[in-house]
This record gives C-alpha cells, structure tokens and sequence, in this order.
C-alpha cells in the first residue's frame, strides 16, 4: 500500500504451487498496465492476465470486496476461478463493472442463471438488459433451490483468483484504518449477508449473518469495523451454524444510515425506508421557541388541540415543558401559519427526535431531518400533509 492506491505488483505472490511444485510467478509491465503469469510445468500453460499497475483505494473498492466476502467464492481448495452470485441485478453489475476495472476481458467471463418460476426466455433477457451481457456468455437453467432468479459471474483463470485473493488480504489489512474503505466494506457485506428483521410491522433487528464453523475471521473484523463506528452490536449464534452480528435501537439504525449501509442494495435500502416511515415520530422542541409558536397561532389551548389532533391537557403539558410534536403536528401548525421558512427554523429548533415510544436521538443532521419529512410526503402521496 502506498498513499491511496495498492500497486498490483506489491501483492502479487512470488510463486504458486502447482502439481506439487513451487512455480515462480512473472510479470511485465507496460503503459501502465502489468501482466501476470507463471510458465508451464508442462503444456501451454495458464492464462495470462493484464491487470491496471495500481487501484484507488477508497470507497468504490471496499464496496466491491466487502460484497465479494460476502457473496463470492473465497475457498482455498479451488482457485481456478473468481465467481460471484447474487439475485439483487444492481449488486452484480457493481462486480462486474468492478472485474473489467481489473482487467478482466469478455472472454474471461462466464455468466450462469438459476431460476425455479416464470417464463425463461424473459428471465434471461432481464438479466442480459441489466448487465448489458452478450446472451452467446449466458447459460439458463431451472432449479427449485432457488426462491429468485439468481446469475452467478464466472472468471475463469488461475491467475485472476490469486490477486483477487491477495488483493482481499491487502483491503483487509487496511480496512480499520481507512474510514472510506471500512464503510464501503460494511456496505458491500451488508448487502451480500444483511437482513433488516421486521416484526409486528417493526424493525426488530438489523443484523449480518455468518457461519460461526468456518467464518470465526469475519465474525471478529464485522464486530470490530462496528465498534470503530461506535455502533453497538450482540453475537448470537444458534444449532444449524447460523450466526448473526445483531444491531438494534433507533439510534444504532441512524449511525448505519449515516454510513450509507443501505445504499448499494436498493431491496434493502426500499425495506428500511418503509420502516422508518411507519415508526411514531417526536420532535423534542426547545421550550421558547414552541411558545413563540403556540403565541402566533392565536388559538385557545382547546382549538389547539383539536388542530394537532390531540388534547387540551397535552397542550398544557407542551407549554410547560414537555414538548414533543409528531411530523403531522407540525405540518398542521405550518399550514396555519403560512410561513415558507417554517420547517428551516423548527429544525434549527429541535432538541432531540424520539423514536417510537422511548428511543431518543440527540445526534443528528439538518439533513437527516429533511429526509424524515420528505420520506412522510412519499408516505402520504396525493394527500400528503408535507
């Protein structure tokens, strides 16, 4: 690693064992382009590859490996090829993209699609238009181990896997202390091994899964990349080898937010803000600017109350210093007032944001606020009271 790029040629290995020999590994460089190979035991040998000389190192390339960790094929006891397998598209095209970027040409690609339902010619043209793949490289085939159609990228060549396994190795070793990499990384696993558990109509967990017999080195890294993060997280693992790092609380959910942990999976990401748009909504106001405000509405305690929707004893309680208001309260509030800059200084004004029934956030951004009231305009469509 130097600054921020990795040099293709501090990471490749001096040499491979093949067929019980120890092969020393070659490469020439050329216009900024290096190639890599080892020479034949016997026969014409493996495949060359040409990789760039040097990768950025930022959040683009934790991303890719954090959801190749997650999703792609990182056993020792074959590394004859890279492969990679998803059902979300968006998630494949980043790995593809991200394997040209290394160097991988068409013909170093196979693409395999599994599906167990629907029609198969459209499955397939689907998935072609998705990854703007030539259909001659796709192979389609019906298996009901599979809820959703799901392709698998194939890279063949020897090669190819042992920088790719180096090149994980190096991100690996940088990843505490690079915060773009680490958070791209947390982005990537989450969207190959994440779940956002939904009970009652609730998130009840958020959490990223492992196999506690074989993924130990994983478990650890998640675990500490969280605690860099200060998001707090519990280790559950049950019969079955299933293991799940385990996040919970409102406030843990925002740091993720903050993160960007949803962004590359849109699935994900869609199922959250459904989340968040359902959750009860308080904002904790600070206590002279909620009586200025009360002062300008020129109502009664009791016309007050029936505007937000609530009691006169509610009312009674914010002006003497319990003040929490709900979004839609606000809303109300705003419309009498007619005021364009109105939600510009309520946020200026706010103390806190409670959600649900007893989780306060004091921690916040202007724009995580905006994000709330625009995400309850979605909510409401045509009605919208935002």
């Amino acid at each position: 690693m130097n600054g921020q790029v990795i040099f293709i040629e501090n990471i490749i290995p001096k040499e491979i064992l093949i067929s019980g020999k120890k092969v020393k590994i070659e490469t020439e460089k050329s216009k900024g382009k290096i190639k890599v190979f080892y020479k034949a035991i016997k026969g014409k040998g493996p495949k060359k590859f040409i990789f760039p000389e040097s990768i950025l190192v930022n959040g683009k390339l934790g991303e890719f490996i954090g959801l190749y960790v997650g999703d792609g094929k990182t056993t020792k006891n074959e590394i004859r090829h890279a492969e990679f397998v998803s059902k979300d598209k968006e998630l494949n095209f980043l790995v593809l993209s991200f394997f040209k970027n290394l160097g991988v040409r068409n013909e170093d690609f196979t693409f395999k699609i599994n599906y167990s339902f629907g029609e198969e010619e459209k499955i397939k043209r689907e998935w072609i238009d998705a990854l703007r793949i030539s259909p001659e490289k796709v192979r389609i085939k019906k298996s009901y181990r599979y809820r959703f159609s799901t392709l698998r990228i194939q890279v063949n060549g020897t090669i190819f896997r042992l920088i790719l396994d180096s090149l994980i190795k190096e991100v690996i070793d940088q990843v505490k202390q690079n915060a773009g990499l680490r958070r791209g990384f947390l982005r990537g696993v989450f969207a190959a091994e994440g779940t956002i558990a939904i009970r009652d109509n609730y998130i009840n967990y958020i959490s990223i899964s492992y196999n506690p017999s074989t993924e130990m080195k994983q478990r650890d890294l998640y675990r500490d990349l969280f605690c860099i993060e200060d998001i707090k997280v519990v280790i559950k693992e049950r019969k079955g080898n299933r293991g799940d790092i385990v996040i919970s609380n409102w406030n843990n959910y925002l740091k993720l937010w903050q993160l960007g942990i949803f962004d590359i999976c849109e699935r994900k990401k869609e199922r959250f803000l459904e989340m968040l748009k359902k959750v009860k909504i308080c904002f904790v106001i600070k206590k002279r600017f909620l009586s200025d405000i009360f002062e300008s509405l020129s109502m009664s305690q009791k016309e007050t109350a029936e505007l937000l929707g609530t009691y006169q004893a509610s009312i009674s309680r914010m002006i003497n210093g319990d003040f929490l208001l709900q979004l839609e309260q606000i809303y109300e509030i705003s419309k009498i007032l007619k005021k364009h800059e109105f939600f510009s200084e309520i946020i200026k004004n706010i103390k806190n944001v409670r959600f649900g029934p007893n989780t306060y956030i004091e921690s916040f951004s202007n724009d995580f606020v905006n994000m709330l009231f625009e995400l309850r305009t979605k909510n409401y469509g045509r009605n919208s009271p935002f």
